[in-house]
């Protein structure tokens, strides 16, 4: 059966390279859920440092999930148990990926964070890392925000930006670029799911989709190990 994975792979008695082998072998389309990937924000930053020399990086992601999620948190959720593949570092992964995408790969990563009192998982964490290109970065991510906030800012040789995912729009230096509203979770999963269908209909069988998740996974457990 061809995979969808909208959250990542996070089971301590999985055997990744077996699944990878089945995968391979019975010529699986295993696609992931990185919406964000799909945003218009996104595309259109990659394509603005293609000729730049990025120095840093900080990327901010918050909400409280009580909001965040219809149901509210309660013990039994998978995402207030970290054994569950929950908690602040493995739901909001996306912010990781994101990283990997216009970075480089995580080369290095200290985080701190902070353990709920009322859930059994991290509500709180604070990384800094350094990717394979020798770029400094700082991560914050947090899951009782009383505020909804997710951007990006960049620092270049040449300008600064900062992509501000939550009210879509990019700042530019001082210049505000505003983006239609195409790009919210709705539209964006609708997105993400048609590409999967096409790799379906094209006998798409690469595994780089899988392998990018392993790699996100094994940062965020690195996160989560951090003391």
């Amino acid at each position: 059966m061809h995979i969808y994975c909208e959250k990542p792979i996070y089971y301590k008695k999985f055997n990744y390279q077996h699944i990878r082998n089945l995968i391979k072998k019975n010529k699986i389309v295993f696609h992931n859920g990185y919406q964000l990937r799909n945003d218009t924000k996104i595309r259109y930053i990659q394509r603005k440092l293609e000729n730049l020399k990025i120095k840093s990086f900080q990327v901010s992601v918050g909400h409280n999930f009580n909001k965040w999620r219809k149901a509210g948190i309660h013990k039994k959720s998978y995402f207030s148990d970290t054994k569950k593949g929950g908690g602040v570092i493995f739901e909001l992964i996306h912010e990781i990926n994101l990283i990997n995408l216009l970075f480089g790969k995580i080369k290095k990563i200290s985080t701190i964070k902070s353990n709920s009192e009322k859930f059994n998982c991290e509500d709180v964490a604070v990384s800094i890392i350094e990717t394979k290109n020798k770029i400094l970065g700082s991560l914050y991510q947090d899951m009782l925000s009383n505020v909804l906030f997710r951007y990006i800012k960049i620092v270049t040789n040449k300008c600064f930006f900062k992509i501000d995912i939550a009210n879509n729009l990019i700042i530019e230096d001082n210049k505000i670029k505003k983006f239609d509203n195409k790009n919210n979770q709705v539209d964006l999963l609708r997105k993400n799911i048609l590409l999967f269908k096409n790799r379906i209909n094209k006998k798409d069988y690469s595994l780089d989709d899988y392998n990018t998740a392993i790699f996100d996974l094994d940062t965020c457990i690195k996160m989560h190990n951090s003391k």
